[in-house]
C-alpha cells in the first residue's frame, strides 16, 4: 500500500527558538543585517523581543490575543514576531501590499487586537488606510481604540517618528515604557508558554474567494525549520543567506527565518521592500553564500548581474519555491551567479507520456513547469521541494548526497517525523506507484483554519491527515512524485492568488455581467491574471475602466493584467465553466 512512514528522533518541542534553541555558545554572535545597517547580534534582537513583549503586555495584550503585524521586511517585523512568541500571542502575518478591503477582512477575521504597522513607505500610506478601515481611530483616547466593526481592535503600534498622530501608540514611546522588572518577567515567563499553542497566522488563499487563517504552532515552526535547516546544508562554513522574499510568508518565518536561526545563519535583509538591485548590492557587499528567492526574483537577479557585468560572487545556492521554474533560468542561475545548486520548490512531475509529446529527453517540472535539463552541466546539482502553509512548510525535500538524477523526477524524500499516503477518490489507499490525493500527517500540520471549524474538519481528518489537494504518486522509498495540483489557483510570480476573490469584485462594475478569471503563461512571472468577461449587451470591453475598479479594491498583485471578452463560457454538460478551455484557447491565440 502507498503509505510511508519517516522516523528519527524529534528535536526538543521548544517554544522559544530565539532564546532556548539559539543561544549556545557556537551560535551566540551570529549576526543578522539590514539595509547597510551595522550587523547586529541575535543576541540584541532578543532583549529587543522582550522588551516589547513587556510593553504588549503592558497595554493589556494576553497569552492568545492576536498581534498584528502589517509591514514590508523589517528589524522590527523580526522582533515583532518574536516578542508575540515570547509571551504567548499570536502573531498574524499580514500581506504589506493588503489594502483597506483586506485589512478589514484580515482584522475581523482573526479578531486582532493590537497591529504594528509603519506609517508609510514609499509610495504606501499604511497609516492613511488604517483610518480608512478604523475611522474610530480620530477619536480614541490614550491609544485606546473603540471600532463599532472591529470589537477586538484596539491598539495601532505605529513605526513613525511622529508624535501627535490620532489613534496610535508610537514604537519608540512603548518600547521607553517597559521597566527591567518587566522584561524578566517575560524572560520567565516565556519558558511556560505551550509549545503546542498557536503561534503566527497565515492567510492562505484557497478556491472559495476570501482567504483562509492556517494557525501554526511553536512547535510547527521550529521543528519545520530546523529540518529544513538540515536538508539545506546550513552550516557555519556556509551560511550567509541573502533574503529577497518577504518575511510575512512562509517561505520568510519558516524556510528562512526559523531555520537560519536553527544553524547560525546569518541573515541579509537588501532593503524594506522588494528592489533586485539592493539584492544584488547585498551579494557584492557581503558575499553570501545563499539567495532566497521566488522564481520571478531570481529571474530579476540573473538580469540584473549581467547588465551591471558583476562578477566574483560567492553565492553557491539558490532556494526557490511557490511557482514553476523555467529551465532557461536553471542555467541561467548556473551560468551567471556560478551556482552549485538550486533548491526548488514544488517540483511538478509530469506523466511520461508527455515527455514524448514535449520532443523526448530528460525533464525536470519544477513547480508546474516541464523543464529540459543542460546535459552538458552534468555535475550541476538539482534538488526539489514540495510543501504547502497547512503543512507549515515543508513535506517533503531532497536528501544532500542523494542520486543526482533523483531530483530529475521527484520532489524529494518525505520529511522526518512525517507519514504520507496516497488515496483514490473514495479516500481507499492506492499501491504505490499509482497517483492519488496526497494526504499527511505528523507534527507539522496546522491546528486548523481559525473559525472556521467545518473547512478544518473537511481538510483534517479526525485521525489527523491533512489532505493536501495535490495528485502524488508515492515510492516505496519515500521520495514523491506531483503530477497535478487539484485546487484552482493562479500563482504569479510566487504569490498566490484566489480567482474568485477577483471575479467578485469585477462582477460588482455595472458593465460586467460574469466572468472569469485565470492564470495564464508569463515568461517572467510563470503565471500572469487574466480575466474574461461577459458584458452588458451594447457595452464594449474597456480594460483601464475594469483595471481601475479593481485598483481600488485589490492588492496590485491580484489586478488582472489582460482582459478578454466573450459571449459566452466554455462549459461542461452539467453547467460548469471550463476554465482550462478558457485558458488554452488564450494561449493558443484563439482568443
Amino acid at each position: 500500500m502507498s503509505v510511508w512512514n519517516s522516523s528519527e528522533t524529534l528535536i526538543e518541542r521548544n517554544n522559544d527558538v530565539l532564546r532556548r534553541g539559539l543561544f549556545t555558545t557556537k551560535y551566540y554572535e551570529s549576526l543578522l543585517t539590514f539595509e547597510r545597517n551595522p550587523n547586529s547580534a541575535y543576541r540584541i534582537y532578543s532583549y529587543q523581543a522582550d522588551r516589547l513583549a513587556a510593553c504588549l503586555r503592558g497595554i493589556g495584550l494576553a497569552a492568545g490575543d492576536r498581534f498584528g503585524i502589517w509591514s514590508p521586511n523589517s528589524t522590527q517585523w523580526i522582533i515583532a514576531t518574536f516578542a508575540a512568541a515570547r509571551c504567548g500571542l499570536i502573531s498574524v502575518a499580514l500581506n504589506p501590499l493588503y489594502r483597506k478591503k483586506e485589512m478589514e477582512y484580515c482584522l475581523k477575521k482573526v479578531g486582532v487586537k493590537a497591529l504594528l504597522a509603519p506609517e508609510m513607505h514609499k509610495n504606501d500610506y499604511y497609516y492613511q488606510i488604517l483610518t480608512e478601515v478604523v475611522p474610530e481611530m480620530a477619536y480614541s483616547r490614550n491609544g485606546i481604540i473603540e471600532s463599532s466593526t472591529l470589537q477586538e481592535f484596539k491598539h495601532v503600534v505605529l513605526l513613525t517618528d511622529k508624535d501627535d498622530l490620532p489613534g496610535v501608540i508610537p514604537y519608540k514611546k512603548l518600547m521607553a515604557s517597559a521597566c527591567a522588572a518587566d522584561v524578566a518577567a517575560v524572560e520567565r515567563d516565556a519558558l511556560a508558554v505551550d509549545p503546542d499553542a498557536g503561534c503566527n497566522i497565515q492567510f492562505t488563499s484557497g478556491t472559495t474567494g476570501n482567504p483562509k487563517a492556517a494557525l501554526l504552532s511553536h512547535h510547527n515552526i521550529v521543528n519545520n525549520g530546523y529540518y529544513i535547516g538540515l536538508r539545506n546544508e546550513l552550516n557555519a562554513a556556509h551560511r550567509k543567506i541573502c533574503v529577497q522574499v518577504p518575511l510575512f510568508h512562509v517561505f520568510g518565518l519558516v524556510i528562512t527565518l526559523s531555520s537560519a536561526i536553527q544553524h547560525g545563519a546569518t541573515l541579509v535583509l537588501p532593503s524594506a521592500k522588494y528592489s533586485p538591485t539592493a539584492n544584488v548590492d547585498a551579494l557584492i557587499a557581503e558575499q553570501c553564500d545563499y539567495v532566497h528567492g521566488t522564481p520571478t526574483m531570481h529571474i530579476d537577479l540573473v538580469n540584473t548581474v549581467r547588465n551591471r557585468n558583476v562578477t566574483g560572487l560567492r553565492v553557491r545556492t539558490a532556494v526557490t519555491g511557490g511557482s514553476p521554474v523555467t529551465p532557461q533560468l536553471v542555467q541561467d542561475l548556473k551560468h551567471t551567479l556560478g551556482l552549485a545548486t538550486v533548491k526548488a520548490g514544488n517540483a511538478l512531475v509530469t506523466p511520461l507520456g508527455l515527455q514524448e509529446s514535449m520532443g523526448g529527453g530528460d525533464h525536470l517540472l519544477i513547480g508546474g513547469s516541464p523543464a529540459r535539463l543542460p546535459h552538458k552541466y552534468p555535475t550541476y546539482k538539482k534538488y526539489s521541494v514540495y510543501g504547502l502553509t497547512e503543512a507549515t512548510a515543508v513535506s517533503f525535500q531532497s536528501v544532500p548526497g542523494e542520486d543526482p538524477q533523483r531530483p530529475l523526477h521527484y520532489v524529494g524524500d518525505l520529511h522526518d517525523h512525517l507519514e504520507a499516503k496516497i488515496v483514490d477518490e473514495k479516500n481507499n489507499i492506492v499501491p504505490f506507484g499509482a497517483t492519488g490525493e496526497l494526504w499527511i500527517r505528523g507534527y507539522q500540520i496546522m491546528k486548523g483554519y481559525w473559525g472556521d471549524e467545518v473547512k478544518t474538519q473537511e481538510t483534517i481528518t479526525p485521525d489527523g491527515w491533512l489532505k493536501s489537494g495535490d495528485q502524488m504518486v508515492l515510492h516505496e522509498d519515500g521520495y514523491g512524485q506531483i503530477v497535478g495540483r487539484l485546487k484552482d489557483l493562479i500563482i504569479r510570480g510566487g504569490e498566490n492568488i484566489a480567482p474568485k476573490e477577483i471575479e467578485d469584485t469585477l462582477t460588482t462594475h455595472p458593465d460586467v455581467v460574469d466572468c472569469q478569471v485565470i492564470g495564464v503563461h508569463d515568461d517572467r512571472l510563470g503565471e500572469e491574471v487574466c480575466a474574461v468577461v461577459r458584458l452588458r449587451e451594447g457595452v464594449e470591453l474597456n480594460s483601464k475602466k475594469l483595471t481601475l475598479h479593481c485598483q481600488s479594491s485589490l492588492a496590485k498583485y491580484k489586478v488582472p493584467k489582460l482582459f478578454k471578452q466573450v459571449d459566452s463560457f466554455p462549459k461542461t454538460a452539467s453547467g460548469k465553466v471550463q476554465k482550462h478551455k478558457l485558458k488554452n484557447m488564450i494561449e493558443s491565440g484563439q482568443l
